[in-house]
């Protein structure tokens, strides 16, 4: 009986998670990235929320995975990133240079036709060069090597970045690493604990790799002034985390930018 429940409330979410895409009925909330020289806004990463009448809030971590599980996600990437787009048109009149950061699947990034997708978005909400910022997580470089540095090469051909996300905590490869035509590092919240206990070692090695390999660094997660202080020291270029800004909706993220 158990699991019938379970199997029912599965097919229920499916359903329902079909739905929300086609009517794009899910939120986007943003959460800005600062320059941590002069704590300026560079750009806002996107974090879908979906609030569901009748189930509440379902989180992301829930609802993505079964998009995966039943082939949706590459439908909802590009629903998020069509939205994500209009939305800096808009926010771009408050903050000229802001730029835009979206996660996206390996299924999403590997499909033949994202990269003409990614242009006609680009061209439609006349998105300069390097405003949008793509991020995949270290599992997508367990992909195929080569497939993957020609779909990420076609869709740099617009003006787009990529970022490596949560660097360190899943499939580390420096070799395939240096092989990726990547912009930009993340460094997971994980390691920057250990900078409240005087111990930099780890996020030092990562910001100096990165710079190394010419790529910029962004901290995320932070929570901590010395955490901040820590960064700083090390060179980091960016930051992001509940102590500068937790994520926001696009009244509240408008309003942010209005203040600053």
């Amino acid at each position: 009986p158990e699991l019938e429940i379970n199997l029912n409330e599965r097919k229920y979410i499916e359903s329902e998670l079909l739905n929300m895409i086609a009517d794009e009925s899910s939120e986007i909330w943003m959460q800005p990235i600062l320059r941590l020289s002069d704590s300026s806004v560079f750009a806002f990463e996107v974090l879908s929320r979906w609030f569901h009448p009748s189930l509440g809030e379902i989180a992301p971590v829930d609802f993505i995975q079964i998009a995966e599980e039943i082939k949706l996600i590459s439908a909802f990437d590009r629903s998020v990133i069509k939205r994500s787009c209009a939305q800096l048109t808009e926010l771009r009149k408050l903050h000229s240079d802001l730029k835009l950061c979206i996660n996206v699947s390996a299924n999403t990034l590997m499909d033949s036709s994202f990269a003409t997708f990614i242009g006609e978005q680009i061209q439609l909400h006349s998105i300069p060069n390097g405003a949008l910022m793509l991020e995949i997580t270290e599992t997508v470089l367990a992909s195929d090597e080569a497939a993957l540095i020609n779909s990420i090469t076609a869709i740099r051909e617009w003006g787009v970045r990529f970022l490596i996300d949560d660097f360190g905590t899943g499939y580390s490869s420096l070799s395939r690493l240096n092989a990726m035509p990547l912009d930009y590092l993340k460094i997971d919240g994980s390691f920057l604990i250990a900078l409240d206990e005087n111990q930099d070692t780890i996020c030092k090695t990562i910001i100096q790799m990165a710079h190394s390999l010419d790529m910029l660094v962004i901290a995320e997660g932070v929570e901590t002034a010395t955490q901040m202080q820590r960064l700083a020291e090390l060179n980091c270029d960016f930051v992001q985390g509940y102590f500068l800004a937790k994520p926001m909706n696009l009244q509240q993220f408008t309003h942010y930018l209005q203040k600053i």
